[in-house]
């Protein structure tokens, strides 16, 4: 997983989009502890991202069946008609 400091993060967004959109995963740093973990995302992927990420931080753990499911909800709740 490549790094950035918070500074570049400051000052080269634009270019670190473009890296992230790349990689898919950055850690920002400050002082070289890490700080945040930023990941590439849209419309569609962030919500169920969101959703696993709440639910790794409740339980610590997340199996790929769990990740799935998450996902599979995610996608019917948007297929619903609002009403």
């Amino acid at each position: 997983m490549n790094s950035i400091t918070l500074q570049d993060l400051t000052q080269k967004a634009p270019a670190l989009i473009q890296q992230l959109e790349k990689d898919q995963t950055l850690l920002v740093t400050n002082d070289s502890k890490p700080v945040a973990l930023l990941f590439a995302a849209d419309e569609e992927s962030l919500d169920p991202c969101l959703k696993a990420l709440h639910q790794v931080r409740r339980s610590g753990e997340l199996t790929l069946k769990d990740i799935n499911a998450i996902i599979a909800e995610s996608r019917k709740a948007r297929a619903l008609p609002n009403g």
